[in-house]
């Protein structure tokens, strides 16, 4: 029976210590980017539906590779698909003419650099790689998710 506890503490560390380390945070150029955003809102953002910021900048997309951790993770967590699935999905909005095809990177701090230097931006990165970012975007009144 002692042995089941330790074990059992142990895997809820485990488990504790990945969800937290599995959270996303939104990072805004300073032109344009809303200070905070709901969660339908940065959906919507991210799923091409909303093209224009309050102040009627365009909104450009920077994504995570799916092949990454990061990337992987907010499949997941914003579009509910894989990440071939998201990539489906902005191939098809972009054929449509619906909206502009996202930037990819395989570098946070690469994505980072990006939306810091392009007008209307907004990107997600893990949570830790958000902590440093010149705007970080609420979600929820959170700066993770």
């Amino acid at each position: 029976m002692k042995h089941f506890i330790i074990i059992s503490i142990l895997l809820c560390g485990i488990v504790c210590s990945h969800q937290a380390m599995a959270q996303l945070a939104a990072v805004g150029n300073a032109k344009g980017a809303n200070p905070a955003l709901s969660m339908p809102e940065l959906k919507a953002i991210f799923k091409g539906e909303k093209q224009r910021w309050s102040d009627g900048t365009k909104i450009v997309v920077a994504l995570m590779e799916p092949s990454t951790s990061a990337g992987t993770k907010i499949a997941e967590r914003v579009y509910n698909a894989t990440g071939n699935d998201v990539k489906k999905q902005w191939l098809a909005l972009v054929f449509q003419g619906k909206a502009a095809p996202p930037r990819y990177f395989t570098n946070e701090d690469t994505l980072k650099d990006f939306v810091k230097n392009t007008d209307g931006a907004i990107g997600l990165v893990s949570a830790e790689a958000g902590e440093g970012a010149p705007k970080l975007i609420q979600v929820d009144g959170k700066k993770s998710f």
